[in-house]
């Protein structure tokens, strides 16, 4: 079986167990592979109600752990979200409701004390916390900015609480601890390269390090600012030379954290996040626009310089050891 169109959005669930891609595409339809086989699991046309992906707002769906299972979490059309079975595409439990507006990004994280934490934007501009075991809110919702949240990242500190980092529509970035919802610094104005408007929107990663840890933005659709995400104070500017459709970070096996940048001309470059310079070969040709990457940290599949599972995803060898893969989709 090979999807008709592009997918909308993809993430990879069962981190602790059996781990599967799970994809989004043209509004009802969930895709499911197996990471280590590529094994088409299946595909759900019937989901209801519809998600909603907008490239103006981050991914509306995340994976989650719990200690018996893993989830995947959609932002629905209805505003409100639901969990899904990655293995086997049915929906587990009710609809979690709260917004009242669409919803325009989701991301995960799990707590010091072992709560797993999903996020959730919307365009009244909340983000919510909810408890992925019950559905239920984690707290009162936060809001510490003006605009819309449209990108969600989070990122474990060294010291223990794990940040969120949320790229407002208003051309700021906010840090908040995940567990009470009390920001971590004042807001950190973006130097964009464009009048902050809908397009190009800021893209939003973070990363881990030795001594905390790090933030990437998008200054424009070909240069990402990578900052300290304590202060926000702007680390290195790195020019990937070409528009990027899309951006994401990872770590390599020696810890060496890297920018990710697909475009539409079927290219992937990596970069490193404080000189700048290219990782590994210069162009990686995929024949066709690349709309997201996904990093998959230690795959436990056999290497294989390119592996293509229904003309949609492709496996990237980044290094002899293959601890970080790569999970490219296109049209």
């Amino acid at each position: 079986m090979r999807p008709g169109k592009r997918l909308d959005a993809a993430v990879l669930a069962g981190g602790s167990g059996e781990q599967v891609i799970v994809g989004l595409q043209h509004i009802r339809t969930m895709w499911r592979w197996r990471l280590s086989t590529g094994e088409l699991l299946g595909t759900d046309a019937s989901a209801e109600p519809s998600w909603w992906a907008d490239t103006r707002y981050g991914s509306p769906v995340a994976g989650v752990e719990l200690a018996e299972a893993s989830l995947v979490v959609t932002a629905a059309g209805d505003h409100n979200l639901r969990a899904w079975d990655p293995l086997t595409g049915v929906q587990v439990g009710a609809e979690w409701q709260g917004h009242q507006q669409r919803i325009t990004a989701v991301a995960s994280v799990m707590l010091a004390d072992g709560t797993p934490l999903v996020l959730s934007g919307d365009l009244d501009g909340e983000v919510r916390r909810w408890d992925a075991r019950t559905g239920r809110d984690h707290g009162p919702p936060v809001r510490w900015w003006d605009g819309v949240p449209a990108e969600l990242a989070t990122v474990r500190l060294p010291d223990g609480p794990t940040a969120v980092c949320v790229a407002s529509t208003d051309g700021t970035v906010h840090r908040f601890d995940s567990a009470s919802g009390q920001p971590l610094g004042p807001a950190i104005d973006l130097d964009r390269n464009q009048d902050r408007t809908w397009y190009p929107p800021t893209r939003l990663a973070c990363l881990p390090t030795a001594e905390g840890a790090i933030m990437l933005t998008t200054v424009d659709n070909r240069t990402v600012d990578v900052r300290d995400l304590s202060d926000g104070q702007v680390l290195s500017r790195v020019d990937t030379g070409h528009a990027m459709a899309a951006m994401a970070a990872a770590l390599l096996d020696d810890g060496t954290p890297i920018i990710l940048a697909a475009d539409h001309g079927g290219y992937l470059r990596c970069f490193h996040t404080i000189t700048g310079t290219r990782v590994g070969a210069a162009m990686i040709p995929f024949a066709r626009p690349l709309y997201g990457v996904l990093p998959v940290p230690d795959p436990t599949w056999s290497p294989c310089r390119f592996r293509m599972t229904c003309g949609v995803c492709w496996l990237w060898e980044m290094s002899s050891r293959v601890v970080v893969a790569l999970v490219v989709w296109g049209r």
